[in-house]
Order: structure tokens, then C-alpha cells, then sequence
């Protein structure tokens, strides 16, 4: 998380153009690929839990199946990054920090459990929102350095992840307790 930080502080994105539109002129960083590379490892995490015969929920399922896909999309075969990549990166970095201290210890951590959901929330609301305003930015003729078609396919699957996000928080944290009297 902190190294994607650190990349949009030396590029001194303060406007929303900036932060996402603006072409960035050198290869994806190391920090990049190997994000691209950790969702793929989440698919071998995926086959090992489903050859385990652990269940694994639809979130899960299609979240690990399809986030390599979004990822590549925006990132394989172009010369240089597009920064609406970094945004996301950073959301996911940060995401994934909490998630995994509390799976290393979640008796201690379960305190952060629902706002760790809520920051997942959070971080799909954010990219969705600057998947918006890019397409946006080039559908009214504004310069905006993104594929069109790489973020047709992350507004779908960014959509589905939010919603069933929400189903989950919805079913773990939003149940009504029942009244005593």
C-alpha cells in the first residue's frame, strides 16, 4: 500500500484528470505486475480451497475468478500504464492489508472484521466512480489515456462486485436482532 502511495505522490496527481486520465509515461512498476501476478495466485488459492472441499462463496468464487481478467485488461499489452491503474491498486493494497492481518490472527482482530467489508464496499464504490468519470471523460471528447473496453468490462465486474459485497454485509452485519420485551 505504501509503495502505491508512493507512486502517486511522485507523479503530484492532484486534480481528478490527473489522478486518472493522464497518460504516465513508463512501464507498469515492478509493484504493478506483481499485483497482476498475486491475482493470479488467488486462482490456484481458489482451486486449492475448492479441491479441499471447503465451500466457497459466490463473492469468492467469482471475485478471485474474474479480478486477474479486470487487472490484465488494463495492463497487458500496452507500452505504458494507464493511471487509472494506480487507483485501484492503492484501494486494493490497502484492502488486502487488513484482510490478511486478520486472517492471521482473527480471534485478536475480529473488532475490524465489518469494517474491513466496509472498506471493501468503499473501495468498489471509489472505482467505479473513477471508472465513470474516465469514460465519461473520453464519451465527451476529453483526452483521457484508458481503454474503453478495459473499463466496459471493470464497470461490469466492479458492479457485480459491489452488489454482492453488499449482499454479504447485508446477511453478516445489517440482520435485525430480534426484539425482547
Amino acid at each position: 500500500a505504501a509503495a502505491a502511495a508512493t507512486q502517486l505522490a511522485k507523479r503530484g496527481a492532484v486534480s481528478p484528470n490527473a489522478l486518472l486520465c493522464q497518460p504516465v509515461p513508463e512501464p507498469a512498476p515492478l509493484l504493478a505486475r506483481v499485483w497482476y501476478l498475486s491475482k493470479l495466485a488467488e486462482w490456484f488459492d481458489t482451486a486449492l480451497l475448492l479441491a479441499a472441499a471447503k465451500p466457497l462463496s459466490n463473492l469468492h468464487y467469482n471475485h478471485h475468478l474474474t479480478t486477474a481478467t479486470v487487472v490484465g485488461a488494463h495492463l497487458v499489452g500496452r507500452e505504458v500504464r494507464t493511471s487509472i491503474f494506480d487507483v485501484p491498486l492503492l484501494l486494493n493494497a490497502l484492502v488486502h492489508t487488513l484482510m490478511y492481518s486478520y486472517y492471521v490472527s482473527p480471534a485478536l482482530l475480529r473488532p475490524i472484521k465489518k469494517v474491513l467489508t466496509s472498506a471493501q464496499i468503499v473501495q468498489h464504490v471509489t472505482v467505479l466512480v473513477a471508472i465513470v468519470y474516465t469514460s465519461a471523460t473520453v464519451a465527451s471528447g476529453g483526452s483521457c489515456d484508458v481503454s474503453l473496453a478495459a473499463n466496459g468490462l471493470s464497470l461490469a465486474l466492479y458492479a457485480m462486485y459491489l452488489v454482492q459485497f453488499l449482499v454479504f454485509y447485508g446477511r453478516t452485519y445489517a440482520r435485525s436482532k430480534p426484539k425482547t420485551s
